[in-house]
């Protein structure tokens, strides 16, 4: 029987969306280019001035919007790949999972994007470049080597020992060219 998320603030893994509605809004909110906010109109000149633009006038307030960075529209590209595959749990915003280090301290990995079903376990990171060029994964692909036991276990714990699903360890990238031994690192995981 799997866990409710929402009964402990200690959960291993959070903050999960399972709710439908609160999900089709972040689909909503992801799927766009921009992020938005709200401003009086007598701060719309300061927030101009680091680049927001305007996106609609009211007449006391001014909704504002910018261009998401390269690697958060990253990021929730593939979070809304996973929404229309129909996984009925995914991540929410800083999403963390809670793991035991091998000496038995405890610590929290940030997630780009996790999704669950019935049958398996997503675990993605991101990663992009503003332009085309090479970038050295190694750290990353050695991270996710070092750290995939102890995600692993912490997720079926949270779950509970009848939940055993496979695990899908991706790494998403944009703009980044592969070295020849970060693919051989990649494929060896």
């Amino acid at each position: 029987m799997a866990r409710d998320p929402s009964a402990s603030s200690t959960n291993s893994l959070h903050p999960l969306v399972t709710d439908s509605l609160e999900q089709k809004r972040q689909y909503i909110r992801r799927r766009d280019s921009f992020t938005y906010m709200s401003c009086h109109s007598s701060e719309q000149q300061e927030w101009q001035a680091k680049g927001w633009e305007i996106h609609r006038e009211g007449r006391s307030k001014v909704k504002l919007k910018r261009p998401k960075s390269h690697d958060t529209m990253l990021e929730d590209q593939a979070w809304c790949l996973f929404y229309r595959m129909g996984y009925p749990e995914l991540n929410g915003q800083r999403f963390r999972i809670a793991y035991e280090r091998r000496d038995g301290s405890k610590a929290e990995k940030q997630i780009d994007v996790f999704a669950k079903d019935d049958e398996t376990v997503v675990v993605a990171e991101c990663k992009s470049k503003e332009s085309r060029g090479r970038r050295s994964l190694q750290k990353d692909l050695h991270e996710t080597d070092s750290l995939q036991k102890s995600l692993a276990t912490a997720v079926r714990a949270h779950y509970g020992a009848a939940f055993k699903p496979k695990f899908i360890w991706l790494y998403i990238t944009k703009n980044i060219i592969w070295s020849e031994p970060d693919v051989e690192r990649a494929a060896a995981i």
